[in-house]
């Protein structure tokens, strides 16, 4: 398996993905602002985007691929027998759940979100959205078998199909239904129907096989695997859960809360997701293989956590110093007022203070799950999860910070939950530091401040980002990006640090 192909694929396509998610998110932002009616859908969707992160991002594909690489090890049927087996007790589980959940949909609302103005709105468009999980579930456990065998353009690309589903609801949808938001939860629906359209699809023309039945009891394998999931779960649900207290008390914040967190959130995962995911998705298969040889397995660790820092702490200071400028330019148009502006911008830049951490967690946990040990990032993150409530009482209700201190809680919770990953790992000498780390932290450090010194210098005053002309502003923007993005790589290159020698590190390393 060539680690830097399949890398450049998933992200290729990730990066795709995100670019639409940023159209949707600045054609939603014009379409419907970020107020009260927003506030009830981004609610809604919080619960089962939240369960997606659970099971299609996290537990679900994280514990299953060791699983299913170990049973495709003993042979083609055992692996097939073990995938379709667990894909019924989740569809079984999931659709049981889905109708709890469309049932008391009401008094899901009241629970997650207490201060919306329109719950009732929000209740109908839960209704809606919600099956989305059942769908998305189903395409995390047909990615594990694709992923497993080398096949990763499929499930990276599906994301796609969620945005272009949702920008199409926004635009030729919402005239359609008398509260225009309602297309945006059937847009949802039809997402997670497409997407599991298109994996079905590929695994069936690459051959690969689902077989079995539902099993009661489960047997020993899918019960393993459901083991190491609930495990998972415990560590996916502590962020997860964080996040559902933080929609909790933003909704008792000034109306429109809700809203100018989801749209940072939006931009802090432009990095997040493109990187950490790609990462964590392309090394599991990889250390799941090399599990038992130190050497390579350290390799591989030592190369991605030096990819992860090249290419996330750059992006964390871009985020810092270019919130007001990336906000305004993307969502300052229509509905979108100079206050959301405001308030969005200091979101993203409490988010940004985390963007390392939040990439590093996911190729970190790998790290673990390749070994078929989900409770040590379980223990972590649920103990960042304490840690960050502690902090949201300080930020919020000590300091008076309201949405920013949310975003700061979750973004210091994560770097910490990833510097005791990295402890572990190093520790139990899973992974060895190979030598040169020193140096490439005083690279890195004078790179940085040479990208943060030149950002500072171009960066135009504030009225100019609110009242330029937008072709003026977009093409600022991009001029200072692209000379940052430059004087970073120089800087990198003649420090002696270069993106090439990783990758040869991993090519060389990540190949069986």
């Amino acid at each position: 398996m060539n680690l830097i192909k399949a890398f450049v694929t998933v992200s290729g396509f990730t990066l795709i993905s995100r670019i639409l998610g940023l159209i949707r998110d600045i054609v939603t932002a014009t379409i419907f602002g970020a107020g009260p009616i927003m506030d009830a859908f981004f609610a809604a969707f919080r619960l089962p985007n939240t369960l997606r992160r659970f099971t299609a991002e996290g537990a679900l594909t994280q514990a299953a691929i060791p699983v299913y690489k170990e049973a495709q090890n003993e042979n083609p049927r055992a692996a097939a027998l073990f995938a379709g087996e667990l894909i019924w007790a989740l569809i079984i589980f999931l659709a049981a759940l889905t109708l709890l959940v469309v049932i008391t949909a009401p008094q899901v609302i009241t629970t997650l979100a207490p201060g919306l103005e329109d719950p009732e709105l929000a209740a109908v468009l839960l209704k809606i959205a919600f099956p989305y999980i059942v769908f998305i579930s189903t395409v995390a456990m047909l990615a594990v078998m694709l992923n497993a065998n080398g096949y990763f353009a499929a499930p990276a690309a599906a994301p796609i199909l969620l945005n272009t589903s949702l920008i199409a609801a926004a635009l030729w949808g919402a005239p359609l239904f008398p509260e225009p938001v309602i297309a945006l939860a059937w847009g949802v629906f039809a997402g997670g129907l497409l997407q599991l359209l298109l994996v079905a699809f590929a695994v069936r023309r690459t051959g690969l096989r689902l077989a079995g039945r539902p099993h009661f009891p489960p047997t020993t394998r899918v019960r393993r695997a459901l083991k190491l999931m609930l495990q998972g779960a415990l560590g996916a649900g502590a962020t997860q859960i964080n996040l559902l207290i933080n929609l909790l008390i933003a909704s008792l914040l000034p109306a429109g809360s809700i809203s100018w967190l989801y749209y940072a959130d939006r931009l802090m995962e432009l990095p997040a997701g493109l990187l950490g995911a790609a990462l964590a998705t392309v090394i599991l298969p990889a250390l799941s293989s090399y599990a038992a040889d130190e050497k390579k397995s350290c390799a591989i660790i030592d190369g991605t956590l030096r990819l992860t820092l090249a290419l996330a702490a750059p992006a964390a200071v871009g985020m810092a110093l270019l919130a007001v400028p990336v906000v305004n330019v993307l969502f300052l148009h229509g509905a979108f007022s100079t206050t959301d502006a405001a308030m969005t911008a200091q979101a993203v830049v409490a988010y940004s203070i985390g963007v390392v951490g939040l990439v590093a967690i996911r190729p970190l946990a790998a790290a673990f799950f390749s070994r078929q040990d989900a409770a040590t990032p379980a223990k972590t993150a649920l103990l960042m999860l304490v840690l960050t409530q502690g902090m949201n009482a300080v930020l919020i209700f000590g300091l008076n910070w309201n949405h920013s201190g949310l975003a700061l809680s979750i973004s210091l919770g994560a770097c910490l939950n990833a510097t005791a990953l990295w402890y572990l790992l190093k520790r139990r000498k899973w992974h060895v530091p190979l030598p040169g780390w020193r140096r490439f932290f005083v690279v890195l450090a004078v790179s940085l401040s040479a990208m943060a010194a030149l950002l500072w210098l171009l960066l135009p005053t504030e009225d100019f980002w609110r009242n330029a002309a937008l072709p003026v502003r977009l093409s600022t923007l991009a001029g200072m990006v692209i000379s940052a993005a430059g004087i970073y790589l120089v800087s990198l290159h003649l420090g002696g640090v270069r993106l090439i020698n990783v990758y040869r590190a991993l090519h060389v390393n990540g190949n069986s």
